[in-house]
């Protein structure tokens, strides 16, 4: 699909107002669905759609910034960007410094092997395997643990398709990665060879929050995420992208 004419538009659309009718929405970026990257801008995806409609029912125009995982946090804290979307505070080395929306969806994340390996039911069967994993990225207690000990080898990769080719390779014995990012590869990438495994790491509620100031603007965002998801709009967005059992 041609995104060209809604860069433009939103080009167009950013021109034309005050800087005061932006909000700043950081994300870090991690492929389709949950962004859709095209000529350095994000231009559709889960976050676009949940971010780009909580803005627009508080009477705002969504810009996002693309973020470093591990600058996310720092980001909000310093009010460089008003939002982060789809997070969970497990994630945040200091959550309770910002306000935090309703549970908008949650998701969950697995472990991800080449079709002839052997099956991972368990943490034990980690021990001695080098896993692909996002670089900032907070796994379960259980996973940093295996790290922390060495038990397990952590191999850490800016981006997802990073962490696929890897393993496509056998470089790495599997990878973490959602559900929704792994289903969205395995129906649109040709010859895919790859699988769940039966262990799951975590699954998340995930909810977008926001910067403590300003607070009345924190409060607006705040009343827009409960409208949408009370209307069901945040489902229907994310029907967009996902088969029905993966919304929730």
């Amino acid at each position: 699909m041609n995104y060209q004419w809604l860069n433009i538009l939103f080009v167009a659309l950013t021109l034309s107002v005050n800087a005061k009718d932006l909000i700043k929405i950081g994300f870090v970026a991690h492929g389709p669905p949950i962004d859709i990257i095209q000529d350095h801008t994000v231009v559709g995806g889960i976050v676009f759609d949940v971010g780009t409609a909580i803005a627009q029912e508080a009477g705002y125009i969504a810009v996002f910034h693309a973020i470093p995982t591990n600058r996310a946090e720092e980001w909000l804290a310093e009010n460089k960007i008003h939002m982060l979307c789809l997070y969970n505070r497990h994630w945040l080395k200091k959550p309770e410094r910002f306000i935090w929306g309703p549970d908008l969806t949650h998701y969950e994340e697995y472990f991800i092997q080449n079709e002839d390996a052997p099956d991972i039911k368990n943490y034990q069967q980690l021990q001695g395997m080098t896993v692909a994993t996002r670089l900032g990225y907070t796994y379960s207690p259980q996973l940093e643990a295996l790290f922390k000990k060495e038990y397990s080898v952590r191999l850490n990769r800016q981006d997802t398709d990073s962490m696929y080719r890897l393993l496509t390779l056998k470089r790495v014995d599997s990878l973490i990665d959602n559900t929704w990012s792994f289903y969205h590869r395995q129906k649109n990438t040709p010859n895919f060879s790859l699988r769940l495994t039966s262990l799951r790491d975590a699954h998340y509620p995930l909810t977008c929050l926001c910067s403590q100031h300003p607070p009345e603007l924190s409060n607006t965002l705040l009343q827009s995420m409960n409208s949408l998801r009370n209307q069901g709009k945040i489902r229907q967005l994310m029907a967009k992208y996902l088969s029905p059992d993966l919304v929730n």
